[in-house]
């Protein structure tokens, strides 16, 4: 399934990059801050992240794919939740001025990694993958991009038995790229 969704990923963004009027493909560093819901007295921890991203640009509407290593979790007081994903997410983008935009999209996880306390990681406990939405607002200059972005998950990503329902990934990062193809 996993090697499907990457060929299926690659085919669509070698698909679009012959139809695009433009075109950028670059790094991407990312940062910011993530909890999970529904966990009492949860805090927000620091967030980083980083990878590829692919843009194209269809006159006033575009389309995004990143492929990100996230590292995501909570903080409480004196103790930190770290988990790491392989997040992929496709955003479609609005450019209501040429450097300006929207972005909306949904995003796919694959669970890495966990911290190493062994009595509150438990590997059956934590879901392999990870499913939600993103939003956010962006900008383009030259070959600079920057974005601002709300991550939204949907799946439970521990086991109700374990943490309780409704525990989902949410987080606010800050993101900067350079397109080394323009």
């Amino acid at each position: 399934m996993k090697k499907f969704l990457a060929l299926a990923i690659l085919a669509v963004i070698f698909d679009l990059s012959s139809k695009a009027q433009d075109f950028k493909f670059g790094v991407k560093a990312n940062a910011g801050m993530s909890n999970l819901s529904n966990v009492a007295g949860a805090e927000f921890k620091e967030s980083i992240g980083g990878g590829l991203f692919a843009s194209f640009k269809f006159a006033v509407v575009g389309v995004q794919a990143d492929v990100l290593y996230q590292n995501f979790g909570y903080g409480a007081t004196g103790y930190k939740l770290p988990v790491s994903y392989v997040q992929i997410p496709i955003v479609g983008k609005f450019h209501f001025l040429p450097f300006l935009n929207l972005q909306a999209g949904p995003y796919y996880g694959f669970f890495l990694a966990e911290g190493d306390d062994p009595d509150v990681y438990k590997e059956s406990a934590f879901n392999k993958s990870d499913f939600g939405a993103v939003f956010g607002v962006g900008a383009q200059f030259w070959r600079i991009h920057v974005d601002a972005r709300y991550v939204m998950g949907f799946t439970e990503v521990i086991d109700p038995l374990v943490a309780g329902a409704g525990v989902k990934n949410q987080a606010i990062m800050l993101g900067a790229g350079f397109a080394l193809v323009k």
